[in-house]
């Protein structure tokens, strides 16, 4: 979520004026109210899975494009896209791991996914303010943001009683996350075509 925290101060720093750079975040947060009702909606025709993994992907694409949006209009665009696509992951997050599973399961095994969540969630935008400050810009956030944004979501639809968080010293945490959700999905129903 590194896009919505700081694409105001990004906005700033590549001249857009302080009186517009807030409507970013609200831009984005229309667009999250968008993505997380139409989400949720086609997810009861289509399934749950077959909406988050595209939607993850187009997220972790706009991650990697953000900062190099320098002009008023490109950044309206990754507020509105990246604001739709959050909305749909966080409005979605949990379905499947209730899914997978007995229903008595269900409360340890959410409890166990958003606290490993919960952890990149807290330590991310203070790391990326560090690079921040230190680089003098936003690109390097957008590159770290991108390796590893949501790294516990890799691990995220494991089938394991103990789940466990290892490092992936390069490539990018969300785009193999992606690569899990389909992989989890051909499992669950036997292809990548269906409702699930």
């Amino acid at each position: 979520m590194k896009v919505l925290t700081y694409i105001d101060l990004s906005a700033v720093s590549v001249g857009i004026s302080p009186e517009f750079s807030f409507y970013l975040l609200a831009i984005a947060n229309a667009g999250s109210g968008l993505g997380r009702i139409s989400s949720g909606i086609l997810a009861d025709r289509v399934g749950a899975l077959t909406v988050i993994a595209p939607l993850t992907l187009l997220c972790a694409i706009m991650t990697y494009v953000w900062p190099f949006a320098t002009t008023k209009g490109s950044l309206i665009a990754i507020g509105i896209i990246y604001g739709f696509c959050s909305g749909a992951y966080v409005s979605l997050l949990v379905v499947p791991v209730v899914m997978m599973g007995d229903i008595h399961d269900a409360g340890r095994r959410t409890g166990i996914a958003l606290t490993c969540m919960a952890l990149g969630a807290i330590t991310g935008p203070p790391i990326s303010g560090a690079i921040a400050d230190a680089t003098g810009g936003f690109k390097a956030v957008g590159y770290y943001a991108g390796i590893v944004l949501e790294a516990p979501s890799v691990f995220f639809f494991r089938r394991t009683k103990s789940p466990s968080l290892i490092p992936f010293p390069s490539g990018s945490c969300i785009l193999i996350a992606v690569a899990f959700l389909y992989l989890t999905k051909y499992l669950m129903i036997g292809s990548l075509r269906g409702k699930c």
